[in-house]
């Protein structure tokens, strides 16, 4: 059989496109977990240096912080930052990936929420993480999600996969599926147009290359 595409998932919706993506490995698999967040949220290298970046980060703000993780996946990366939070929600849109999740990690400020990033509301907090999730949508339900996150946080956190080539042409459209845009040699940057993100600053937090492009952390504080 041969390997699906995002336009085999054409007319479906979000939830069915990666409730099907898990359930048929799209994203790799583990010994170990039924659902599989992929190459990408276990790297070690990769996995480490996020989480260290983040967590300078994190700590340098003032005060007590509720963090949203939308599109948590397997919880691998997510499940070494919940110290940093009084409250800690973590979101994804596939039932049975939340199930096991809820199974496997248990604190105290920790929450799991089955949330659609693109339809749902998004709760309020101080920041959002959103990693290597854009990178799977179309420019529609990009635009969608950008619409709903002002006035909800103060900071959000995005990663994605980016050419290894500084001159991309950002933002080029695809159909929401498993796949993402470094494929034809294009990726998701939020400040730039279609979206133009208004934004009081952005920093990279940081970047690593990884197979065929670069992994790369942006801190935006938002307007």
């Amino acid at each position: 059989m041969a390997a699906l595409s995002d336009d085999d998932f054409v007319g479906c919706t979000n939830r069915e496109i990666f409730s099907r993506t898990y359930e048929k490995k799209l994203w790799g698999w583990s010994g170990t977990r039924k659902y599989y967040s992929g190459h990408g949220s276990h790297e070690r290298e990769v996995v480490t240096g996020y989480v260290n970046a983040l967590e300078h980060f994190l700590v340098g703000l003032a005060g007590p912080k509720i963090i949203v993780d939308l599109g948590c996946g397997d919880f691998n990366v997510g499940s070494r930052l919940v110290h940093l939070a009084s409250k800690y929600i973590a979101c994804d849109i596939v039932d049975g990936l939340l199930k096991e999740n809820r199974k496997l990690f248990k604190y105290d400020n920790l929450e799991f929420k089955e949330l659609d990033l693109v339809n749902d509301e998004i709760p309020m907090s101080d920041v959002i993480i959103v990693r290597q999730v854009l990178q799977h949508l179309s420019n529609n339900d990009i635009h969608k999600f950008i619409d709903k996150i002002h006035h909800r946080c103060k900071y959000l956190i995005v990663t994605e996969h980016l050419p290894i080539r500084s001159d991309f042409l950002p933002n080029i459209d695809k159909p929401s599926g498993p796949g993402f845009r470094v494929s034809f040699e294009s990726g998701v940057i939020l400040t730039e147009p279609p979206f133009n993100l208004l934004v009081l600053n952005s920093q990279v937090l940081c970047e690593f290359k990884e197979r065929d492009g670069i992994i790369r952390t942006f801190a935006y504080r938002l307007q």
